[in-house]
């Protein structure tokens, strides 16, 4: 008897080709037939807006200071001011060489001062100056006052230091002025020194810092305009490095016999243990 045909063209093909058993055969003739349609396409989500790694908004630029603020010095004398900014990670950084110092005097006139040393202001009449400080495109003010005072005595810090050979040491010039003011002249001094006992004692520089070089003494003296002090300098022979040393040397001594003493008492008490067993 002669088989009925299938009428229908896509179970005809899916009947066929499920004989053969070939899965993707059949998944290709079913796309082919008709007989599914294929899912639409799901939208793709629109991209996440990028993140910034690693980035951060700009901050405000660092303050700058200028210190001391709003000082007083006597007419004819000087005063040395420090330019300093602080950085985001918290360290302070010095910019006096770095920044630029004018001064504009009562009149609002800018005024020239000699520029011997970065920040140091002279100045010679006495008013309200105005001195600002600049670095990079920032700027920040402060106010000197200027009296007539005179100038009445000077002294000397420290008076009669020793230090080691070797070392160094900072002598301090003190201005005392007509109306009981006192001013730091230490920058503004002219400073010499001379041997007293020894020879090539120590030596001094222009801002009032000596340097022990040989066992002795030396007499120091700071002369700023009309007045001038002393002081006496005693280099000695013991210094903290070798004093330093010789304490470690100590320690490390003592620790060493207090390490062969724990080693004996171990030793002996091993042997005591062996001779215990072999009872």
């Amino acid at each position: 008897m002669q088989k009925p045909r299938l009428q229908d063209p896509d179970l005809r093909c899916t009947t066929r080709l499920a004989r053969g058993g070939a899965p993707l055969l059949l998944a290709l003739a079913l796309l082919r037939c008709g007989a599914a349609e294929a899912p639409a396409p799901v939208p793709s989500a629109a991209p996440a807006a990028a993140v910034p790694t690693g980035g951060s908004t700009p901050s405000a630029p660092s303050p700058l200071f200028l210190s001391p603020t709003n000082p007083q010095i006597a007419h004819g004398t000087a005063q040395q001011f420090s330019l300093r900014r602080m950085e985001a990670s918290g360290r302070v950084r010095e910019l006096t060489g770095l920044g630029t110092f004018t001064v504009a005097g009562p009149d609002g006139r800018a005024v020239t001062v000699p520029a011997a040393e970065p920040g140091l202001i002279a100045l010679a009449q006495p008013g309200r100056y105005l001195i600002t400080a600049g670095y990079e495109g920032r700027s920040v003010q402060t106010t000197v006052f200027v009296t007539a005072a005179t100038l009445k005595s000077l002294a000397l810090s420290p008076t009669a230091p020793k230090v080691a050979k070797g070392l160094t040491q900072q002598f301090t010039a003190t201005a005392t002025f007509s109306d009981g003011t006192t001013q730091d002249v230490t920058t503004l001094s002219a400073w010499s020194i001379k041997d007293t006992t020894g020879t090539g004692v120590a030596g001094i520089n222009s801002r009032g810092l000596a340097t022990a070089k040989s066992i002795g003494k030396a007499r120091i003296t700071a002369r700023y305009l009309t007045a001038s002090t002393t002081a006496n300098l005693e280099v000695t022979a013991a210094a903290l490095r070798d004093e330093v040393q010789r304490h470690l040397h100590v320690v490390v001594v003592e620790d060493l016999e207090a390490v062969v003493a724990f080693v004996a008492q171990a030793v002996e008490l091993e042997h005591q243990l062996h001779q215990l067993l072999a009872v």
